[in-house]
């Protein structure tokens, strides 16, 4: 018999050197970038065929969140833990390939190009699963969809582009924000999106300026200030400008980060993927400061900046990473490939990317494979971690049978558990490095004796998703009455080790260890075997107990596949001490500490 102990709740950088691939079993090639969590596209609510943008969001309890459009709607998932991400909350839409969000407050605004109208999200009981549709707003009649959303926090105002009420660009006063209002639109040319930001500081204080990307119109900058008065104060149209799709300031305003989404399908001078950096700091007369490539010839898509970090979803190359910290040597440091089949110039992966979450998580929609957590620090918040069995599987503890089988002659002998399978969340090595051996694992336990010895490695895998699978055989079977502990002595793959919280006592989670109670016949887990054994078996099957996941394993005392009369009639027999193979420690409890 083989127990699966999860290790979750990992947040920890891959391996290798700057530019050099890794390849993964997994499927994916990547050079300083960590898949942590995964939500593929069938894992989602309301069969979803293709992902859209991505948005985070922040709640105040300080959790965190990926809110990500999909073809029939939008979710949202609790990435707190991105080891484990969870879909905690879906609000159906209108079906379109199109989706954006952003958030103020407590409330998100959705649109879809095919939409039928904005909708506003509560997400106040977010931390409680529970995400609702306060209202669907058509303007008073005026608006039904969208191709984007944009939001200034710092003045409380949105901006709808590409809508059907205005083409260029709409501004609402969130005052009311189950009722946003119209105050004001700008209409010289079609904009794909914007990003809108209040000046503190210099000679444009206090002036509220809006970026626009205006297709084939190039740049655009609007001064917005004045919802009734919104005027251009420049327009650049670049070289080789074909379709200038998205954008993102530098932190210190100074810069422009421009992705042209068909420059390289279409302008038959751009032949790999080109980011434009415009010089901002006139705003009546921004410049082309320089470009910057990866040599691959995908679409470059959305962007955005974190500190001197620009990251980019590139379409079918995936997640690509740059220090811009000096703007005229912009080098790419880090990438994730998402769409492993190629880097062709198509619409293929990667779609958005966020990359503003406190914990420093990048958050990657893909059109193809849903939603990708990522991280890039290497931090050592992000140590990795083995927990017990709160996720799904039940917790060993003093709760499984004694795994005995129908012997020759025909009694029950102890068949025993020498095998122990352990589910990392991302790779793991031997700590200072190096391939993982029998002594990266330690067995301790409780009582006279000595434990059970690693006799080797038989099972040393990655998963699809980029877990981490490693078997344990023992020399023999763990010991029945006594805790048995299995240690981990491994590290990440940037080197940070799993860190203990030392000695707690049974049933404490701690990120390096895994303890295993074998106790016979405790078929309720409270650490003894006594009459309360059969009260619960038989509670079990009148269905006033629900099965955990685990219920063979619990319930099925004589090992003939299924739980029936004869498990009843066995549980007594442990009670009393008849059956041979658990006489020896009927009544026997789990009450002394762990070693």
């Amino acid at each position: 018999m083989t127990y699966t102990l999860l290790a979750i709740g990992s947040m920890v950088l891959g391996a290798g050197g700057f530019g050099e691939p890794q390849p993964s079993s997994c499927g994916f090639e990547s050079s300083n970038v960590t898949l942590l969590g995964w939500v593929e596209l069938d894992e989602f609510p309301g069969d979803q065929t293709r992902g859209s943008d991505i948005w985070g969001y922040v709640s105040p309890s300080g959790r965190e969140y990926a809110i990500m459009g999909l073809r029939h709607g939008t979710a949202f998932i609790e990435v707190t833990e991105p080891a484990n991400p969870q879909v905690v909350g879906y609000v159906q839409g209108p079906t379109s390939i199109w989706r954006d969000m952003r958030t103020l407050g407590h409330y998100c605004y959705i649109v879809s190009q095919n939409g039928d109208g904005l909708q506003i999200v509560d997400l106040q009981n977010i931390d409680n699963g529970l995400v609702t549709l306060a209202t669907t707003s058509n303007l008073n009649g005026f608006f039904f969809g969208a191709h984007n959303i944009s939001l200034n926090p710092a003045s409380g105002y949105a901006y709808l582009v590409l809508a059907d009420v205005e083409r260029g660009l709409t501004a609402l006063d969130l005052t009311d924000p189950l009722d946003p209002q119209i105050v004001g639109m700008w209409s010289e040319h079609d904009l794909h999106d914007v990003q809108v930001v209040t000046y503190t500081e210099g000679v444009y204080a206090g002036r509220e300026i809006a970026y626009g990307f205006a297709e084939e119109g190039g740049l655009r900058i609007i001064d917005v200030t004045d919802k009734s008065n919104m005027f251009t104060l420049s327009e650049l149209l670049y070289p080789n400008a074909t379709y200038c799709h998205q954008g993102w300031f530098s932190e210190d305003l100074q810069y422009l980060y421009v992705s042209d989404e068909l420059d390289e399908r279409n302008n038959p001078n751009v032949s790999t993927t080109t980011t434009y950096v415009f010089d901002i700091s006139d705003l009546e007369n921004p410049t082309l400061q320089t470009t910057f490539t990866t040599g691959l010839p995908s679409v470059d898509h959305n962007l955005m900046v974190r500190g001197s970090t620009l990251f980019e979803a590139n379409y079918s190359s995936g997640l690509r990473i740059f220090d811009i910290s000096d703007v005229d040597n912009i080098v790419e440091t880090a990438w994730f490939d998402t769409y492993p089949e190629n880097d062709q110039n198509s619409f293929n992966g990667a779609w958005g990317v966020h990359a503003q979450l406190p914990s420093g998580l990048v958050l990657v929609s893909d059109r193809e494979r849903g939603l990708m957590v990522f991280d890039t620090l290497c931090d050592q918040r992000f140590r990795p971690r083995i927990a017990h069995f709160e996720t799904g599987v039940p917790r060993v503890a003093s709760g499984y049978i004694d795994p005995r089988i129908e012997s020759t002659d025909g009694l029950m002998t102890n068949q025993g558990l020498f095998q122990i399978t352990f589910v990392f969340t991302e790779q793991v090595r031997a700590i200072g490095g190096g391939a993982l051996s029998t002594d990266a694992f330690e067995v301790r336990q409780t009582g006279e004796g000595s434990p059970p010895e690693v006799l080797g490695i038989i099972e040393n895998r990655i998963t699809d998703k980029c877990k981490h699978v490693v078997t344990i055989l023992l020399s023999r079977s763990i010991s029945p009455g006594m805790w048995t502990t299995f240690i981990a002595h491994v590290e990440d793959m940037c080197g940070l080790t799993i860190e203990s919280n030392g000695d707690q006592g049974p049933g404490i989670d701690e990120p390096d260890r895994i303890d295993i109670g074998f106790l016979p016949g405790d078929v309720n887990r409270d650490s003894q075997v006594s009459p309360e054994d059969v009260l619960h078996f038989r509670q079990f099957t009148l269905g006033l107990v629900e099965d955990d996941g685990g219920a063979l394993n619990i319930f099925d005392l004589n090992r003939d596949g299924r739980i029936g009369p004869f498990d009843v009639l066995t549980i007594r027999r442990i009670i009393a001490g008849v059956t041979p193979a658990t006489q020896p420690w009927a009544g026997l409890t789990l009450d002394q500490p762990r070693p």
